[in-house]
């Protein structure tokens, strides 16, 4: 049997609110569609969002897609009256299961913060995670970061949840701890292109890895050039299972 190649993205949705102000799924799964992406972790998914009352983003965009969806809810947002479901999402073209959402350590008073793990049942099967790690530009935070990422990476090692693809908005530059300590036993498919905000991208904060190095290749990477959707912009990336792992 043929080694397994499919191609993997990584978006942030911004709750779905596009930077025009727009709340506009439709746009996004078209996003997604013209990436040609098969398995897609996404961030900011916010379910019944006061902005666009009663939507399912998974629902109505893997209807669109024709993928499955799976949701991991982080909190409830919003004020009275508003209240919301906010947290990551998987799109994907095949059967898959959730597996695990494992809460992230976050200091008092700060957003919780979520791993979730998911078994694709493509034609070998892997494991894909999605995160989005803590935001805030201190030092403090460099650690908080740096501990949640720790957290995620035993997970995977001491309950054999790979071959493994992480994705996420890590919230975190290639230089920072966090990135620095990933990159210790896994592979980045890139670690240097800009990807927010959209409209001209200054950071490099949304990340494809796996692990371990040698259960994937990676053929290409690139930065999806879409200003107009959200405020980040999508990573992609071919990856190969490879047998001989």
């Amino acid at each position: 049997m043929a080694d397994f190649s499919f191609r993997v993205m990584s978006y942030n949705l911004h709750s779905g609110i596009g930077m025009d102000g727009k709340v506009d799924y439709d746009r996004m799964a078209n996003v997604i569609a013209k990436t040609g992406a098969e398995l897609a972790g996404l961030q900011e998914v916010a379910i019944g969002h006061p902005k666009a009352p009663g939507t399912d983003p998974l629902r109505i965009m893997g209807k669109l897609l024709n993928r499955k969806g799976i949701f991991g809810k982080a909190f409830a947002a919003g004020g009275e009256g508003q209240k919301y479901d906010y947290g990551i999402g998987v799109l994907g073209k095949w059967d898959m299961e959730e597996v695990e959402i494992l809460r992230l350590p976050c200091p008092e008073g700060a957003e919780p913060r979520i791993g979730m793990i998911v078994r694709v049942r493509g034609p070998e099967p892997f494991y894909f995670l999605c995160t989005h790690l803590s935001f805030e530009e201190t030092p403090e935070f460099d650690r908080v970061r740096l501990e949640q990422m720790t957290v995620l990476m035993e997970c995977v090692k001491r309950k054999g949840y790979f071959p493994a693809v992480l994705v996420g908005d890590f919230n975190a530059s290639p230089d920072s701890p966090c990135v620095r300590g990933l990159k210790k036993e896994w592979a980045l498919a890139d670690d240097r292109e800009l990807t927010f905000p959209s409209v001209v991208p200054n950071v490099k904060i949304d990340y494809i890895a796996w692990y371990p190095r040698t259960a994937f290749s990676s053929r290409s990477f690139r930065v999806v050039d879409e200003t107009l959707a959200s405020d980040h912009r999508p990573v992609i990336a071919d990856l190969t299972l490879n047998r001989s792992r």
